[in-house]
């Protein structure tokens, strides 16, 4: 099917229903936060950076799953936060697995986090409980997807001088942690002038 064909298929399908279903699998997801987030050799630096002896503190290894409508992130916590002392490190630090649970919301063209938990099984005590306690506060504000322009630039990505694609009316009625996929049920416009 030609790229023109395709596009018809999708306008007349746009047309015929009043909302469209987007399903994005959680390996999708993982590989969004590899490029975005995990950058530094697989991990995501929270503070410092691996350059920094004492004072540190990332994420690695995340995995995306769904459980009872939440988004559940489990991933490995290294940290340290100490004073370099003679050229050996002194005070806390811990690394152990843990696991972040979350409500996918949209919020002003934004796929956000809310109502964030951080849990572990590791042993707790101050510094685990502070990093914990970090994480969840910290995690709405660092994941941030810009759905709405990652639609419309994906939707009017199609050029043909024959015509022009504009998106309008961008809505998102639903977001769903499903078993398999975060399900977005999106209404909008998309106009061939």
């Amino acid at each position: 099917m030609t790229g023109r064909m395709c596009l018809w298929a999708l306008v007349a399908c746009a047309a015929a229903r009043a909302s469209l279903q987007l399903e994005i699998h959680y390996p999708v997801i993982e590989r969004f936060l590899a490029r975005q987030m995990f950058t530094a050799e697989g991990r995501h630096y929270v503070r410092g950076s691996r350059d920094t002896k004492c004072g540190f503190a990332y994420l690695e290894n995340p995995r995306i799953a769904a459980s009872g409508g939440r988004l559940v992130i489990s991933a490995r916590f290294a940290g340290r936060s100490a004073l370099d002392l003679l050229g050996g490190c002194v005070g806390l630090g811990d690394s152990f697995d843990l696991t972040l649970r979350a409500t996918p919301d949209y919020d002003n063209g934004v796929l956000t986090l809310k109502d964030v938990e951080a849990n572990t099984t590791a042993l707790r005590n101050l510094y685990v409980s502070r990093v914990l306690r970090a994480l969840r506060d910290e995690l709405p504000r660092q994941f941030r997807y810009p759905l709405l322009a990652e639609a419309k630039r994906t939707l009017e990505r199609e050029r043909d001088p024959n015509f022009d694609l504009a998106m309008s009316g961008f809505h998102v009625v639903s977001v769903q942690a499903a078993n398999h996929a975060l399900v977005l049920i999106l209404d909008f416009r998309l106009e061939v002038k």
